[in-house]
């Protein structure tokens, strides 16, 4: 219904028109106010999606965060895969360390800053020989294991041989050629052998007795389980050897050494001698050099010279050099000898057990050697440094009995410097 206006009708109005008007006027009452609602429903639903739209900004800006993080974790692994790419390159190109190298790095370990060797042949604690030393013995040959038991080695077999008592390794045992002259050597019965004139030595192990008579009188006594030893000289005749009591590995040889037990059953038997050598090769200088030798040779007089080493075109040439104990003299020395010429000496005196000996040398000038620490000893040098072999424990430079020449003990080791070394470093090296 229209509102109805008193002004405009020009007369009071009617209670039907007052009626319509209050109804006109709830109408618009009622239509206002459900304007103003749907204006607040509006304004909240503004808000609303106001709200939603700040959170999915927000989400949004989480989301670019995570996606950068993502990006920068990416450009990391890519760079890692890049570096490790790199390096197998790097180690794809790299060549592979020589021979040399590692030589070189071992050198350094062994013997930190030098001097250097460019041989070295260490018998003590090794368990065989270097593949370049060629060993020779034309029999078996026996030798203490490191248990203490008497063992034997074949024909050209090296004997790195060890201290029966200690179990200690002592090194490459040499040898010369030796002859057991008793019967049944294991365990040896009464019995006469002919002898000359010369030095001999008896041994045994066990706790019996051998009684000499004839051609010399005299006893060894035994004392257990060690090797008991006597040398003396008879005459020429028959020499009988009493045995009594508990004896056992005996032996009876010429010289004044007890060498390797040789066993014998119903007659003699002969050792051969060793001979160790090595060819000469790149590891030597004839110009100048430095052979240290250590171990520990025994002195016979029938033979003269015991070699540690000799350098020389064969082991019987009267030329070359050698470290030797001097039977003659008693004196270890530094020897060299020229063709036609004598052998000089370096003479270096005596010390008795295992020794350490220096000898540098330069070819046709002079020889220096040292002794466990001690003093220099010189000599000129009229050899010319040429050579073929090195004879390890074996050969001599003068002398009618050359080949027969051994160290008759252990040797340690040697080893060559290819130029000839200070005497500080001769002293050093020498050192007990």
């Amino acid at each position: 219904m229209a509102y109805v206006s008193r002004v405009a009708k020009g007369s009071p109005l009617t209670y039907e028109e007052m009626d319509g008007n209050f109804a006109e006027m709830d109408s618009q009452f009622l239509a206002a106010t459900d304007a103003a609602a749907s204006s607040v429903s509006a304004k909240d639903a503004a808000q609303l999606a106001q709200g939603a739209a700040e959170d999915a900004r927000d989400d949004a800006v989480i989301a670019q965060g995570a996606a950068e993080s993502a990006r920068d974790d990416a450009l990391l692994a890519k760079i890692g895969a890049e570096d490790a790419r790199d390096e197998v390159i790097d180690l794809l190109d790299a060549s592979a360390p020589t021979i040399a190298d590692i030589q070189g790095r071992i050198r350094v370990l062994q013997y930190a800053d030098g001097p250097y060797p460019s041989l070295d042949l260490q018998f003590v604690g090794a368990t065989r020989t270097a593949p370049a030393l060629v060993f020779e013995r034309a029999s078996s040959a026996t030798y203490y294991d490191a248990l203490g038991r008497i063992v034997t080695a074949g024909a050209n077999e090296p004997r790195l041989t060890f201290d029966p008592v200690t179990g200690k390794s002592l090194g490459l045992l040499v040898e010369g050629q030796a002859t057991n002259l008793l019967l049944g050597s294991d365990s040896p019965a009464t019995q006469t052998v002919v002898v000359t004139a010369t030095a001999m030595t008896l041994s045994f192990i066990g706790t019996g007795t051998i009684t000499l008579s004839g051609a010399y009188t005299g006893a060894l006594v035994g004392t257990g389980d060690e090797r008991v030893t006597m040398t003396f000289t008879p005459s020429a005749g028959s020499l009988t050897l009493t045995v009594s009591g508990n004896v056992e590995f005996a032996q009876l040889e010429t010289g004044t050494v007890a060498t390797s037990y040789i066993p014998t059953e119903g007659s003699q038997v002969t050792r051969a001698a060793d001979t160790p050598v090595i060819p000469v090769g790149d590891w030597f200088n004839p110009s100048e050099g430095t052979f240290v030798v250590e171990g520990e040779v025994s002195p016979d007089p029938i033979f003269q010279q015991s070699p540690f080493m000799k350098l020389g075109d064969s082991i019987d040439s009267q030329k070359g050099l050698s470290i030797e104990l001097n039977g003659t003299n008693g004196q270890y020395a530094a020897r060299s000898r020229a063709p036609g010429g004598g052998a000089l000496s370096a003479n270096l005196g005596f010390i008795e057990g295992p020794v350490k000996i220096a000898a540098s040398y330069k070819a046709g000038d002079s020889v220096r050697a040292c002794l466990n620490g001690g003093d220099i000893g010189t000599v000129g040098c009229d050899w010319d440094g040429s050579a073929n072999f090195l004879y390890v424990g074996a050969g001599g430079l003068a002398g009618s009995s050359i080949l027969l020449r051994r160290a008759n003990g252990p040797v340690r080791r040697v080893t060559y410097y290819p130029r000839a070394l200070s005497d500080a470093e001769l002293i050093a090296l020498t050192q007990p």
